[in-house]
């Protein structure tokens, strides 16, 4: 084994230089830690065999990756540690053989490419956006400088995602690596320096990323790395222009958090968005920025709607609690005309240079309606009760599902984040027709992009709506997915 010299020097310790050689019984020996700094190391006690992520061969390691024709990012990275686009030329098959990073094994390197070909295309809206995620995250991720946080986050998500296209990973491994990132960067000296911060930052949003795939089977776990993130984004100044780094992390950051609202969980969120002209469709997003306070407002009468049910309960009939179920009823309606008439106007995608021939300006055009339709829908069924064969909340499901068929499934396109918007739309589905839509379309975005959430919803829908035909009692389908431990969310 080799390593730079650069990474000898120990500590500093007021001004003196501690070497990371020193004597030991007569012989010069090298501290472990300078080995971390230079290799990344999972140390396994199972007396099987070495494990690695995958027992596939590199061969068949190679041919399974999915999937083919995106950039080669890390085929573009600089010494300077920044991803030139403008160098790759088309786009390429992955490589039969991966040859870079060779202080990695190679699993590991096929997780890390991966990671930037396949897991950030699941979470980009637009091909722009994916190569603003490999660009941030592949240099804060292969950075050792402060540890390798990053770096094992992105291996988490990477074997979680490949697990659900059907390759063999061990949990344990898995975990071990969880484990690994979480021990580095609950070491970081947050605060010291805007890389350390924005690291830091990147690592919990991937590790909350790698939690949503997993169908959200620990609970509050992916809020807890969302509530990290959020915490060190907070920490760095407001009065300094953003790097496109740190504006692609607070953007995604929010993005998480707003559809966390959707789980009715009420968040301050933090006003990233333009406050001039607030009429248009974010393409981060992929909806109305009018939409974000009506989430907010939502997730608070849905946290007032459960406090009034408590009191019921608890409390004899009367007149006060009344009038507060009938003052948050008439809330509701208000909400759901107000979205209503929003629904249909007519808003520009902001950053945006969309032709009629690219067809992404359209299917921007109709996830921004169909993220509306949901949020009536949620107020409808969820908070004003109504039945699902009530006809004007038949005719918002039909409306949603005719968005959804004006749509591409393909990656890097607006409909990678119509997720929650179908649960919401297959809550309300009365109709046969509309219900086999609804699950045809699960299918579809489970077989292209293999999240374990998408097969955590189609479940939940199956067993809502098969409640509902027995006519057995209203349950909200999160309530079902919190019967099973699953705490979901539609990303």
């Amino acid at each position: 084994m080799s390593l730079v010299t650069d990474y000898l020097q120990y500590a500093n310790d007021n001004g003196a230089c501690i070497g990371g050689v020193q004597p030991l019984n007569g012989q010069l020996s090298i501290f472990g830690d300078i080995f971390m700094k230079h290799y990344f190391v999972l140390f396994d006690k199972t007396q099987s065999s070495p494990q690695t992520p995958d027992s596939s061969s590199p061969e068949r390691e190679a041919k399974a990756v999915q999937p083919v024709g995106v950039k080669d990012v890390l085929s573009v990275i600089g010494a300077d540690g920044k991803v030139d686009w403008r160098s790759v030329d088309g786009y390429l098959h992955l490589p039969g053989q991966i040859n870079w990073l060779s202080w990695l094994s190679k699993p590991h390197q096929y997780l890390v490419h991966h990671f930037l070909t396949g897991v950030t295309q699941c979470i980009s809206l637009h091909p722009s956006i994916h190569a603003e995620y490999c660009s941030a995250l592949a240099p804060l991720a292969l950075n050792k400088e402060h540890g390798v946080h990053l770096l094992s986050a992105c291996l988490v998500a990477a074997a979680r995602h490949r697990q659900s296209l059907g390759h063999k990973y061990n949990d344990s491994y898995i975990d071990k690596l969880a484990t690994l990132s979480i021990g580095h960067l609950a070491r970081q000296p947050i605060g010291k320096n805007n890389k350390i911060n924005q690291a830091a930052a990147a690592t919990a949003l991937v590790l909350c990323i790698a939690e949503i795939q997993a169908g959200g089977e620990k609970p509050d776990t992916w809020k807890i790395h969302l509530k990290g993130a959020k915490a060190i984004l907070a920490t760095q100044e407001n009065d300094q222009p953003d790097s496109p780094t740190l504006r692609l992390l607070r953007r995604w950051c929010q993005s998480l958090d707003i559809l966390s609202m959707s789980a009715g969980k009420p968040s301050a969120v933090p006003n990233l968005l333009n406050k001039v002209d607030p009429g248009y469709i974010d393409m981060f997003e992929g909806f109305s920025t009018s939409l974000v306070p009506i989430f907010q407002e939502m997730a608070e009468v849905g946290r007032d709607a459960v406090a009034i049910q408590t009191l019921q309960a608890a409390s004899a009939p009367g007149s006060a609690i009344h009038t507060l179920a009938q003052t948050l009823r008439h809330r509701c309606i208000r909400l759901d005309q107000q979205i209503g008439m929003q629904a249909y106007i007519p808003c520009r995608v902001r950053d945006l240079s969309l032709t009629v021939v690219d067809g992404t300006f359209h299917d921007y055009q109709a996830l921004n309606e169909i993220y509306h339709h949901a949020a009536r829908l949620e107020i409808r069924i969820n908070l004003l009760l109504k039945p699902l064969d009530d006809p004007e909340t038949m005719d918002i499901v039909k409306a949603g599902v005719a968005c959804l068929k004006r749509m591409e499934l393909k990656w890097s396109r607006p409909a990678c984040k119509t997720l929650h918007s179908a649960f919401s739309i297959g809550s309300a589905a009365h109709d046969k027709d509309d219900r086999a839509f609804i699950i045809d379309w699960l299918d579809r975005l489970n077989q292209l992009f293999a999240m374990g959430n998408v097969l955590h919803a189609r479940t939940i829908l199956l067993e809502h709506w098969e409640r509902l035909d027995a006519g057995l009692p209203f349950m909200r389908p999160r309530a079902l997915a919190g019967k099973k431990g699953w705490d979901l969310i539609f990303y």
